[in-house]
């Protein structure tokens, strides 16, 4: 759980960068 905690912390800062954007799509499932 707590890894799901830091995994969504890092989405939103990957967000902020547009680097995660690029596997948005790849991230839709999970």
């Amino acid at each position: 759980r707590i890894a799901a905690y830091l995994a969504s912390n890092r989405r939103i800062a990957f967000n902020q960068h547009g680097i995660f954007r690029h596997y948005a799509e790849l991230d839709a499932d999970g």
